[in-house]
């Protein structure tokens, strides 16, 4: 199985409910997205209500006595402990990038869905280091 050490998350969507977005191998840009992506809106990085700045980030293994193994970026201007976890709306985060298998609407509520079953994926596929762009598409 190839192991990926550059990933890129491209945000397609940025509404109320968050911004949504998808990750993919770098290397590999026409495959299909690894995981879906749900992060707070963009509010000038804004300690616990806001998305991150686009950018690129080294991505670490990181131990977590709340979300277990996740990983954090490091690096992050004006921020710490941002992190890669499980979780489906954005009321499940504090400014940290939660993954799920698939993005929509389930009981009223949009966000991400499969949180674990993403994590694994993304456990699966990747180094314990690897390095993540982030990059804005939508208008």
């Amino acid at each position: 199985m190839i192991k990926y050490s550059y990933l890129k998350l491209i945000r397609i969507r940025c509404t109320d409910d968050g911004v949504y977005g998808f990750i993919i191998s770098s290397m590999d840009q026409t495959a299909p997205p690894l995981v879906w992506s749900l992060e707070r809106p963009l509010l000038d990085n804004k300690t616990n209500i806001s998305c991150i700045p686009e950018g690129t980030y080294k991505v670490r293994q990181y131990q977590s006595r709340k979300f277990g193994l996740t990983w954090r970026l490091e690096d992050v201007p004006g921020r710490t402990d941002i992190l890669i976890h499980a979780g489906n709306t954005i009321a499940d985060s504090k400014g940290c990038i939660l993954v799920g298998r698939s993005a929509g609407t389930y009981a009223k509520k949009n966000g991400v869905w499969q949180s674990r079953e993403a994590m694994k994926v993304l456990k699966a596929k990747t180094e314990k280091e690897f390095m993540l762009t982030i990059e804005n598409r939508y208008v």
